[in-house]
C-alpha cells in the first residue's frame, strides 16, 4: 500500500501537464492583451471551486 500505480502516476502526469499548459495559454493572451484583472482572476477560481475542479491545497 501507499504505492502509485500506473494509472496514478499518469493522471498526476496529465494534471501537471494541464496545469502547465493553462498557464501557458494564460501567458500568451496577458502577452497580447495585458494582464487579466485580479476580479477575473477571483471569479474563474469561484467557478472552479463550486465545480470541483481545484485542489484543495490550491483553492
Amino acid at each position: 500500500m501507499g504505492e502509485e500505480t500506473q494509472a496514478d502516476e499518469a493522471a498526476a502526469a496529465a494534471h501537471t501537464e494541464g496545469r502547465a499548459a493553462a498557464r501557458e495559454l494564460v501567458a500568451e493572451y496577458e502577452a497580447e492583451h495585458g494582464p487579466i484583472p485580479d476580479e477575473h482572476h477571483r471569479h474563474a477560481r469561484e467557478f472552479m471551486a463550486e465545480a470541483g475542479l481545484l485542489d484543495s491545497a490550491t483553492s
